[in-house]
């Protein structure tokens, strides 16, 4: 009952895995060529840009009187940036750079 109750997260786990997994590879890239002045603003970049599609899906929902798939939706779209800034952060610290860069 608990699987098909959230049976339409599927695609937004497999859209966030997707969207982490080229983000990350974007900020390791920057990460690599050494000009990480504008590491923070970045992520953030990265992030809005999946924050949006999140907060399209949770407009719809609304929209549709389905209260109860909100919850998850906002965790969809929230943890995905979450994970792309402690993980950068984390690469950036290991890399070297000083957490000054990173941080506003």
């Amino acid at each position: 009952m608990i699987h098909k109750d959230f049976q339409f997260l599927h695609p937004w786990i497999r859209g966030a895995l997707i969207w982490f997994a080229v983000s990350l590879i974007v900020v390791l890239e920057l990460l690599k060529t050494g000009s990480s002045d504008n590491l923070f603003e970045f992520c953030l970049l990265l992030s809005l840009l999946w924050v949006e599609f999140g907060f399209a899906g949770i407009f719809h929902t609304l929209l549709k009187e389905q209260g109860r798939r909100i919850v998850p939706l906002l965790l969809t779209t929230t943890l995905p940036p979450l994970l792309l800034f402690l993980v950068g952060y984390y690469a950036a610290w290991r890399v070297g750079i000083p957490h000054q860069t990173f941080l506003p």
